[in-house]
């Protein structure tokens, strides 16, 4: 992976949280910041498992789908809420047991991997709850799911 492609996955991110800021998101919250540490203290893995240029690229990703939870997360409430709490909790774990993936086989590899899947269901789940509750006008769902989230 070359170098420019590694810096535009880092710098990812960065735009992500300049939007956010730009748009009225002012801060970062406690959950943030632990999981933003979590997540780039499983680079301590790197290279045990796998190459070090590839789990840098996962970081990237990573801290840009916990951006737009947390970005979500303060303006949800209720059992929303909480399970954008437990999908952003799930990536983090997920973050530290990838490292396992190459080394396993079978339904060890599947439990490895059920946090992403997990998470990233009950994201989308969320998602699709809110939309459904702000915009009765426009149901059914639009076609295409870009255009519906």
């Amino acid at each position: 992976m070359s170098q420019a492609m590694l810096t535009l996955i880092l710098i990812g991110p960065a735009m992500i949280g300049y939007a956010l800021y730009d748009m009225g998101f002012k801060g970062v919250s406690l959950r943030l910041l632990l999981q933003s540490v979590a997540l780039m203290l499983s680079l301590l893995g790197a290279g045990h498992y796998s190459t070090v240029t590839v789990d840098i690229a996962y970081v990237g990703p990573f801290l840009a789908v916990l951006l737009l939870m947390n970005a979500q997360i303060m303006v949800t409430e209720g059992n929303r809420r909480w399970l954008l709490v437990a999908a952003s909790w799930m990536i983090v774990i997920f973050s530290w047991t990838r490292y396992w993936l190459d080394d396993t086989s079978g339904l060890v590899k599947a439990l490895i991997v059920a946090p992403y899947f997990l998470s990233v269901l009950m994201w989308v789940a969320v998602l699709v709850s809110m939309y459904i509750s702000v915009s009765p006008d426009y149901l059914p769902i639009p076609k295409t799911g870009q255009e519906g989230l």
